[in-house]
């Protein structure tokens, strides 16, 4: 992918939010996209009995960082923990790290990350996120431990 850079400010990209339900069990869901999927991240937030389930795709830099918050506070709405899939990230930049840190600051005890790639996890343990924030390789570990920890 090529991307072109300018020095002009950079202002956050407009999302497009598609609310729905999911079809099995009644939870909501909702998908966070760049415009018309222009911008390489897509971020979904599914609502399962013990936690809001987020399920981010492609790439966390400068430009997509917006999203992932957006996506993260409408997981927090409600008072359940958040549990971040980064399975399928394959980037994560300062900017990234810098949305997770100010989630955790805002949720703590509240906020697991799984799935984190190599590349991805170990910017995660160079900034030391994973001695503050719960870590497990996969999205099912990580509900056995919010089902244990509450």
């Amino acid at each position: 992918m090529t991307r072109s850079w300018s020095t002009a400010h950079v202002a956050p990209p407009s999302l497009h939010v598609a609310e729905g339900l999911r079809a099995a069990g009644g939870g909501g869901s909702m998908v966070l996209q760049g415009p018309a999927s222009g911008l390489p991240l897509d971020c979904a937030v599914e609502r399962l009995p013990d936690a809001a389930l987020v399920r981010v795709r492609g790439e966390v830099d400068l430009l997509t960082a917006p999203i992932l918050r957006r996506c993260l506070d409408e997981a927090a709405r409600h008072d359940e923990p958040v549990l971040l899939d980064l399975t399928a990230v394959e980037y994560l930049d300062a900017s990234g790290i810098h949305v997770l840190e100010g989630f955790h600051a805002r949720h703590t005890g509240r906020f697991v990350i799984a799935g984190s790639r190599r590349p991805v996890h170990r910017v995660l343990e160079i900034v030391k996120l994973h001695e503050v924030v719960p870590m497990f390789p996969t999205v099912e570990l990580a509900l056995e431990y919010i089902r244990a920890h509450g």
